[in-house]
């Protein structure tokens, strides 16, 4: 997702929120009302809308710790007293994000195509360079201009776009050096992300990033200036050791008929003949005669929004998540809510030889990535 989309999408979240001062179960920070527009008080509620309804937290806390690490590493080089939050995505998808109110979003997918530490703070170090260069405001202001906006102001808002990254980007080599990474690992960082989304380099009219040749030059560039710095290789194979690379089944697999979400202790027993694959954290099941449903764990503070005229919804509570079942109302489709309750009722808690069949691919670091090269 690109960084408008990312924007875009937190923001029409945050406006659909629940009222202040009290939002998803916790209270707002002393001074925000829902009228406050300070970057503090809105991107506290970005980042709870962002995390309850697009992106879930990756359950490896020591992962977790360990990019907060390397996070503060760079901001203290850097003398920057903010403080900020990092949050680990479980989404094998290779992306990072800079929230509002000093919040950075790296997923798990953008580890597993790193090879060492550096390569790491340069993701970080990317994207701390829009918040601190306040490129997210920039494209507030954008996107409430864009209604009648002109082939001209497009054209000027897709090369600032441009302009944006090759910023971060050589901010990026500069906060490396103060911390004392290798200032080369802008470069690898971006051939690596280059090579993972195909390589190509075609120029396109609607694509906010610079062609990869541009980016990676510039950063190299940059780099000649500076001394190389740590890489941290063993370190950063040691600490991701246990990342789990690509779909997680211990978290959601369908196993014949079964649905079972096994670290949340979930399993749910689907009809005989049911056709279901697992698709962004959800089982998507095509029941005989053509029913369709999904299944998903979800907060059980978001119960409430669930509702939706084109399908039902029933949950089981436990602790504090929720399996939600949900069957789409469409003319096949009779008596949804019977449907969707029988499923329910046939949920249990997953049976041992079950749980021995989730296997996840771990962090191999031997394993050769895809590089973009010219």
């Amino acid at each position: 997702m690109g960084r408008a989309a990312f924007l875009a999408l937190a923001i029409a979240l945050a406006a659909c929120a629940s009222k202040p001062p009290v939002i998803f179960g916790e209270r707002m920070p002393a001074g925000c009302t829902k009228t406050s527009r300070s970057e503090r008080c809105f991107g506290w509620i970005f980042d709870r809308t962002l995390m309850a309804f697009a992106f879930k937290p990756y359950h490896d806390e020591q992962i977790r710790a360990y990019v907060a690490s390397i996070g503060a590493r760079i901001a203290m080089a850097n003398h920057d007293k903010r403080r900020w939050t990092f949050r680990v995505l479980d989404d094998d998808i290779p992306q990072a994000y800079a929230g509002f109110n000093a919040t950075i979003y790296i997923t798990r997918g953008a580890l597993a195509i790193l090879r060492d530490e550096a390569e790491l703070a340069a993701v970080i170090a990317h994207e701390m360079g829009h918040t601190i260069a306040g490129h997210h405001r920039e494209a507030i202001a954008e996107m409430v201009r864009d209604v009648g906006e002109t082939e001209l102001q497009k054209w000027r808002d897709l090369r600032y776009a441009r302009d944006d990254e090759i910023q971060a980007d050589e901010q990026a080599v500069v906060f490396l050096a103060r911390a004392g990474y290798d200032v080369n690992a802008v470069e690898r960082m971006l051939r690596a992300l280059g090579g993972y989304e195909g390589g190509g380099d075609e120029d396109s009219s609607d694509d906010r990033h610079p062609v990869w040749r541009e980016r990676i030059a510039r950063a190299a560039a940059l780099a000649t200036r500076h001394p190389a710095g740590e890489r941290a290789v063993e370190r950063y194979n040691a600490r991701v050791a246990a990342l789990v690379i690509g779909e997680d089944p211990k978290s959601v697999a369908v196993l014949g008929t079964v649905a079972v979400f096994g670290r949340a202790g979930f399993a749910v027993e689907l009809p005989a003949e049911t056709k279901s694959f697992v698709f962004r954290g959800m089982v998507m099941f095509v029941m005989p005669n053509e029913i369709v449903g999904t299944a998903q764990l979800i907060d059980r503070r978001f119960v409430k929004d669930l509702k939706n005229t084109n399908s039902h919804t029933e949950v089981k509570l436990v602790g504090d998540q929720a399996l939600a079942i949900t069957i789409v109302k469409d003319e096949k489709t009779k008596h949804a809510d019977r449907i969707a309750k029988s499923l329910v009722a046939k949920s249990r808690t997953p049976r041992v030889e079950e749980l021995a069949r989730l296997h996840p691919v771990h962090f191999d670091p031997t394993k050769p990535r895809a590089i973009w090269a010219p």
